[in-house]
């Protein structure tokens, strides 16, 4: 029988970080459904009331909301793959509990326009110095600005590149992204500022690895710049910045088009990244002052 961590490593689009989380939060709630009931937990004695209970106890236990949040996604999800291997899903009426919206995660205009800056400054500068400190600047750039503010990727789909995985033309290019999480493949288009930040690194690359540089390091790089402009940046922050750009087009990019773009199965994954912060909606009411 398929056991719970094939089903979702093959049926669910989830990283394996998150595989990982809902592993440990069913042997949380094994535990916990050995201290409530005085037995061991068997998968066919699970009840929507157990699940209610333990979202209670996590409450009670001050747990952060998004903390108790992905113990009962993990515990609906068990229920899933119970539905799924022939079974009742007993807690599939299971709610999250309710939160308030959280800021935005993406850059304000005045703070990517400062990272932009020193992405650009780094290369001029670079000039006068070594070839290596050159290199540096203008791999930094093509990753910073050509593929996550310009393109979306995730850290670990720009790792993966390699230089054949990059087609530039004059008026159009696109990455072709193989190690899309959820081992999915796209191709995304890059627009004319993504295509010159990444044109003068990736034609004085031979073959294989875009870049040869592992996620922790392109992180380091990043703190790098962004201690300069004085912003509070990571990534995945490059990433949602991306997608919330996307939204002020004129028109506005669909949100179909930009899951498309992101490699998203669910709308509702791409609805977070673009979801207004209260700093938004303080902006949006202010705008009603005379």
């Amino acid at each position: 029988m398929m056991t719970f961590e094939n089903w979702l490593r093959g049926t669910r689009d989830l990283s394996e970080a998150t595989v990982a989380s809902y592993l440990q939060s069913m042997a949380l709630f094994g535990q916990w459904f050995e201290q409530q009931n005085g037995r061991r937990f068997e998968p066919d004695e699970l009840t929507l009331t157990d699940g209610k209970a333990w979202r209670r106890d996590l409450q009670r236990q001050r747990y952060a909301a998004a903390t108790v949040n992905t113990r009962i996604a993990a515990l609906r999800a068990f229920g899933e793959y119970r539905a799924a291997t022939g079974s009742v899903n007993a807690v599939a009426e299971l709610r999250n509990i309710q939160t308030q919206a959280s800021g935005p995660k993406w850059l304000s205009v005045q703070d990517e326009h400062r990272l932009r800056r020193e992405f650009e400054i780094a290369v001029l500068r670079s000039r006068s110095g070594t070839i290596q400190a050159w290199r540096i600047a203008v791999r930094d750039r093509a990753i910073f600005e050509g593929l996550m503010l310009n393109a979306g990727l995730r850290v670990s789909e720009v790792c993966a590149l390699t230089i054949k995985d990059v087609t530039l033309r004059e008026r159009s290019g696109w990455v072709l992204v193989r190690a899309g999480k959820g081992n999915k493949e796209r191709r995304v288009p890059l627009n004319r500022d993504a295509r010159e930040a990444l044109a003068v690194w990736v034609d004085r690359q031979a073959t294989g690895s875009l870049f040869d540089m592992q996620a922790r390091a392109v992180q380091r790089r990043l703190a790098v710049y962004a201690k300069a402009a004085m912003v509070e940046c990571t990534p995945h922050q490059l990433r949602h910045t991306f997608a919330k750009r996307l939204t002020e087009t004129d028109p506005p990019t669909s949100l179909q088009q930009i899951a498309a773009i992101l490699g998203h199965t669910r709308i509702d994954t791409t609805m977070l990244y673009v979801t207004p912060g209260q700093d938004d909606l303080a902006q949006s009411v202010e705008r009603l002052s005379c």
